[in-house]
């Protein structure tokens, strides 16, 4: 026995991939570590010396009276008038003046 049959075979297409999603970069930076605690120096004031001896001398002598400030005016003449300045405009040259036509008449006689 001899079965045929047709059969038809089509090839399905996949979906069309969907457009992927936008691309979102985060930066994250770890927390910053509080601050170390501050370094504490201590100073102790050095002893104190020996005070330098004590010298005792005889009284300075006595200085000499001060003489109070004294004003002198001096009266000066008076300063000159200074010259009186110049000031020299310069306009432009005015224009010429038309020329007259003179008339030559020669008489024959």
């Amino acid at each position: 026995i001899t079965l045929e049959q047709r059969v038809s075979i089509q090839y399905l297409q996949p979906p069309p991939l969907p457009e992927p999603g936008p691309l979102i970069i985060k930066e994250v930076r770890p927390r910053q570590p509080s601050p170390p605690s501050p370094l504490v120096i201590y100073e102790h004031a050095s002893r104190r010396s020996t005070p330098p001896p004590l010298i005792l001398r005889e009284r300075p002598p006595t200085p000499p009276p001060v003489i109070q400030s004294e004003t002198i005016v001096k009266e000066l003449p008076a300063m000159p008038v200074p010259p009186r300045s110049l000031i020299i405009e310069r306009f432009p040259p005015p224009p010429e003046k038309p020329r007259k036509k003179n008339k030559f008449y020669s008489f024959v006689l």
